[in-house]
């Protein structure tokens, strides 16, 4: 009987003694600062007044404090994950379909041209 890497109890059988837990992770403590949402929110284009900018915190470090709920959890009988990628996936067809006037559809942009949507030809930051 062949034995895949992917078989959990095969592959980290070899790196402790049989009986024994593994390490018990470290569980990082990282907060999120009023400079970092200032400078997520400047790579991003948004303009963020002083209470928005005081959520984005508060709600930054909620996902980073679950996030550190969840590595306290012993995760030793949960096999390992092999593949994460999508093998297939639903596709509508392809059909055309009627779509917004293009008027209607450049109304809200910053800048356009003639025919659509006028792009600068570089980002320089």
């Amino acid at each position: 009987m062949a034995v895949s890497i992917a078989d959990p109890s095969r592959k980290w059988a070899r790196l402790r003694p049989a009986g024994s837990l593994p390490p018990k992770r470290s569980v990082f403590t990282m907060a999120i600062t009023r400079d970092n949402v200032l400078h997520v929110a400047k790579l991003a284009r948004l303009e963020l007044n002083d209470l928005e900018v005081d959520r984005m915190q508060r709600d930054l470090n909620g996902i980073l404090d679950y996030v550190n709920q969840l590595s306290e959890l012993d995760t030793t009988s949960v096999p390992a994950t092999t593949q994460v990628a999508v093998v297939s996936a639903p596709f509508r067809g392809d059909v055309p379909r009627p779509s917004l006037p293009n008027e209607l559809a450049l109304s809200q942009a910053p800048r356009t041209s003639s025919d659509g949507f006028a792009v600068p030809a570089f980002v320089d930051e």
